[in-house]
């Protein structure tokens, strides 16, 4: 029987083609790219692009142009290599007009609905700041249900609602705040309570305890929101129902629970016209003949809110 034999000049030449494909001078080699971490973008009118990697602390270069797009080129060429935004986890800016360019840098760089945005205080830069740190100082509160949970992909959502209004979380000099914002302004920050309500009324994470006064606490073992909506009376009820479950003394800390969440229903909806926790939604999937036929404006004025804290079985 004979042997099955290859020809090696035949070997040579598919080795070649294959070379060809995967590493011709039009493919961007991963050593020609630097994956960017964070941007900070400033002064709108004429962008300006600072890019933060994985590695450094503080920029690692800048640069300005007529749009975002030519400010990242600009930033590039001082750079050296292609910079790849596919894997950024935060962009921060100062000037609320930056929130209108979101959607447009989310399809252009091809962003993760996981990347963070970041209000910071006017005169504040990060040029001297670990980003890294930074996002995960930012993700440890929202671990610890201390701040709702928020990303681009939120944002862009909420923007989309009727009331074309989003929670964004604000820089501190130790800490964060919480601000709702329209695509061009911030509206307000919200008080330190009004945030903890934000997490129970949004349902996505949850305080893991309870201050109840006297030096006491009450640890949280699981926790789930409800809301539920009716049209009574030509106006709509929203009822927000919060299931909770833990050690300590359940009525105090129902009660602590109920004030934060009206607070943040205060401080939202009746003083800033927002909808930040989908009340809206809610009442749209639910109501939904009610809902369209009647003005938005209208449901913001004089839509009823209830809070009631249950016992999770």
């Amino acid at each position: 029987m004979k042997s099955l034999s290859f020809p090696f000049h035949l070997l040579l030449c598919i080795t070649a083609v294959c070379m060809i494909f995967t590493t011709g001078c039009s493919a961007v080699q991963v050593r020609d790219r630097t994956y960017l971490q964070a941007i900070e973008l400033r002064h709108a009118n004429q962008p300006s692009v600072s890019m933060h990697d994985f590695s450094m602390t503080g920029s690692v270069t800048e640069g300005t142009g007529e749009s975002i797009p030519l400010a990242v080129t600009n930033a590039a060429e001082c750079l050296g290599k292609d910079p790849f935004l596919g894997h950024l986890e935060l962009i921060a800016y100062s000037d609320p007009l930056f929130t209108t360019e979101l959607n447009k840098m989310m399809d252009v760089y091809r962003l993760s609905p996981a990347c963070k945005v970041l209000g910071l205080p006017q005169n504040t830069t990060l040029d001297n700041t670990d980003t890294s740190t930074l996002v995960e100082q930012l993700r440890k509160q929202e671990q610890n249900g201390t701040l709702p949970e928020t990303t681009i992909f939120t944002i862009l959502r909420e923007l989309a609602s009727p009331s074309a209004t989003a929670l964004v979380p604000i820089a501190s000099e130790n800490n964060f705040s919480l601000a709702v914002i329209s695509d061009n302004t911030i509206l307000g920050t919200l008080s330190d309570d009004a945030v903890l309500g934000l997490c129970w009324l949004r349902g996505d994470n949850f305080p893991k305890q309870i201050d109840t006064g006297n030096m006491t606490i009450f640890n949280v073992q699981s926790a789930a929101t409800r809301l539920s909506a009716v049209f009574s009376d030509n106006h709509a009820v929203i009822t927000v129902s919060v299931y909770l479950r833990g050690d300590g003394n359940f009525q105090q800390a129902a009660q602590k629970i109920q004030m934060q969440c009206e607070r943040a229903i205060a401080e939202s909806v009746t003083n800033l016209h927002s909808d930040v926790f989908d009340w809206g939604a809610c009442l749209q999937s639910q109501c939904y003949h009610d809902f369209v036929q009647t003005d938005w404006d209208e449901l913001l004025e004089s839509t009823e809110f209830k809070v009631q804290i249950l016992p999770l079985q």
